[in-house]
């Protein structure tokens, strides 16, 4: 609407109330600086009289800013007791499924489908996929009722027909009696007798179920690591280009060739005018003081949601951990039998790799492990600075420059982008994964240089900053890789 205020499309405004125009500064300010500029000319509302005045702009001003203290105030009083139920083990929202909550006390007590539920546990812990488990539950048309609100006037059934949300299911260790809401974790036992579907034990072992073995693979000795493998596309023919490096040693310069006998083109680009616009275009992407405002308040109404999925995620993986551990346990204490009854070398040594085969498994959750609760520390702390924000966002160019090694470029790269096309000229264009995608449009224009009215821009980076919570480089996961060697380029 202010939009279109400013560019003259309209002079005037019909509101209820100066509450349904703006809760905050940004906008009440807006609207008090077109007031002031005779952009607007009159505001018209049944509730409130209004002269376009001084004296009317100040009952203005006054409204504005009580209305902003009501929402706010309200805000805190629903999240004080939220965070109060939580507590006590009272939760809110949809109902897990098996369960209802109880009118009087807000407990989770059992429901019809309660038993069909449990019997899907059961299946899973006797070896049953995803997708039979599924089939059984909708073989029996297990469902739950939509609530009624102001606007779902009717109550219909939703039925559990989704793999995704078996998955979801099994991952939960609410089923276990460990509730998570709100980026808070707390025992249901301890506050009232839960039945819970699974003991801690059983649900480690569905747990288990789903982790990824170890597996070494071979090497191909001798092969070169080169970045941007598969990303970079023929814009003519639109399949991948192929990388390779000539020169002498440690004067290799990195191209990228079209291969396709079909192509009528064939072209060959250097990566080094790939990299340079890629640079040019992070170069014009700036935020400032005013993103990060709208960065924290986006940020406060997500966390809550991303530390559920986090700890949920935490607690799989160590339930996870504690059956591979007990695994490792049984199986030490059989090797110190067999030692000690003089089996032969060959049972012992085949013993002992399957002893290092659990402990590189363990390991490798416990990495897992340290990392999501690195990041869900850094969630818990919505106040990074200014200056800690504005430098991630606006050091993208720098980060992708400044990164040393082929694989560095390659890691940043694959993070912010989908494909590199080369088109006519050998000119090319990014295809940018999100939020960079929104930034890129929104924010270069049709001119090409940014845009530093882009509010909404912050909403799209927020999901980024919670993935990546302070980047850092990890080139030893790609040189473990099947490229053996890494070599430097110039690009």
């Amino acid at each position: 609407m202010l939009d279109n205020i400013a560019k003259g499309k309209y002079d005037a405004i019909l509101a209820w109330h100066p509450d349904r125009l703006a809760r905050n500064s940004l906008e009440s300010g807006m609207i008090i600086d077109m007031l002031d500029n005779d952009i607007i000319k009159d505001i018209k509302m049944p509730t409130t009289a209004f002269e376009n005045n001084a004296s009317g702009k100040l009952l203005l001003n006054i409204l504005f800013a009580m209305a902003k203290e009501y929402s706010e105030h309200l805000s805190e009083n629903v999240s004080s007791a939220h965070k109060k139920n939580i507590a006590k083990g009272i939760s809110s929202g949809t109902p897990k499924w098996g369960y209802r909550r109880n009118i009087a006390t807000g407990n989770y007590e059992p429901d019809e489908n309660y038993a069909i539920i449990k019997e899907g546990w059961d299946m899973r812990l006797k070896g049953a996929t995803l997708n039979e488990v599924l089939s059984h539950w909708k073989l029996h048309k297990v469902c739950r009722m939509t609530k009624f609100t102001r606007k779902n006037k009717t109550s219909h059934p939703v039925y559990l027909d989704d793999k995704q949300a078996v998955s979801t299911i099994f991952r939960d260790p609410f089923y276990q009696g460990t509730l998570i809401q709100s980026g808070t974790e707390i025992r249901l036992t301890d506050f009232y007798d839960f039945q819970a579907m699974v003991t801690s034990e059983e649900w480690d072992q569905v747990q288990a179920l789903s982790r990824r073995r170890t597996q070494s693979t071979p090497t191909a000795k001798g092969k070169v690591f080169l970045p941007f493998r598969g990303l970079v596309i023929c814009g003519f023919c639109r399949k991948p280009m192929t990388p390779g490096a000539s020169g002498r040693k440690n004067e290799k310069k990195l191209y990228y060739e079209c291969r396709n006998t079909n192509c009528p083109h064939r072209q060959t680009v250097r990566a080094r005018v790939i990299l340079d616009e890629l640079y040019r275009q992070l170069d014009l992407i700036e935020f400032s003081e005013k993103e990060y405002t709208l960065f924290r308040e986006r940020v406060q109404a997500l966390t809550d949601e991303r530390r559920n999925e986090m700890l949920i995620e935490l607690e799989s993986y160590r339930g996870q951990q504690r059956v591979l551990q007990r695994e490792f346990d049984t199986l030490s204490k059989g090797q110190a039998i067999q030692q000690a009854e003089g089996a032969l070398p060959e049972a012992i040594e085949a013993v002992n790799q399957q002893l290092g085969v659990l402990r590189d498994e363990i390991t490798d959750y416990s990495t897992a492990i340290k990392n999501l609760e690195e990041k869900i520390k850094c969630s818990e702390d919505v106040s990074q600075t200014e200056k800690d924000f504005l430098n991630i966002i606006n050091s993208a160019s720098s980060k992708m420059r400044g990164a040393g090694s082929p694989v560095q470029k390659d890691v940043l790269a694959r993070l912010i982008l989908l494909n590199i096309v080369i088109g006519n000229k050998k000119e090319p264009h990014f295809l940018w994964k999100e939020p960079f995608d929104t930034i890129v449009k929104r924010s270069f224009g049709n001119s090409g240089a940014p845009d530093n009215n882009k509010p909404e821009l912050i909403y799209c980076i927020v999901d980024w900053w919670f993935l990546h919570p302070n980047y850092e480089f990890k080139p030893k996961e790609l040189e473990r890789s099947k490229y053996p060697r890494i070599e430097e380029f110039i690009y």
